[in-house]
């Protein structure tokens, strides 16, 4: 589930900055699922808070399951700023400035 809102979260937030601006969201994703996955796993499993050794192996465990996802969802984030900048360029629109 987590891997699927990482992977739904890149593309919105792929789609929402400014075509020349999508490069910033390529390394978002893993810093991303890194909180989300180490948050969620502290919630869930509460088994695991016996010792500060066993929580740093639970931890290194639940960040490692999303692997996948933090890889397709950085490869989702690298192919939507490249076609978005593309797209950009091709339609060659001029840029106003924002003051006059």
């Amino acid at each position: 589930m987590l891997g699927i809102l990482l992977l739904a979260g890149t593309a919105a937030g792929a789609l929402a900055v400014r075509p020349r601006a999508a490069y910033l969201i390529i390394p978002v994703p893993a810093p991303a699922y890194l909180a989300a996955a180490i948050l969620a796993g502290l919630v869930h499993d509460r088994a695991s808070d016996t010792s500060h050794a066993a929580m740093a192996i639970s931890a290194a465990q639940w960040i490692a399951s999303g692997f996948l996802a933090m890889t397709a969802a950085t490869l989702l984030a690298i192919v939507v700023a490249a076609v978005r900048c593309a797209a950009d360029r091709r339609t060659g629109r001029q840029r106003r400035p924002l003051r006059p």
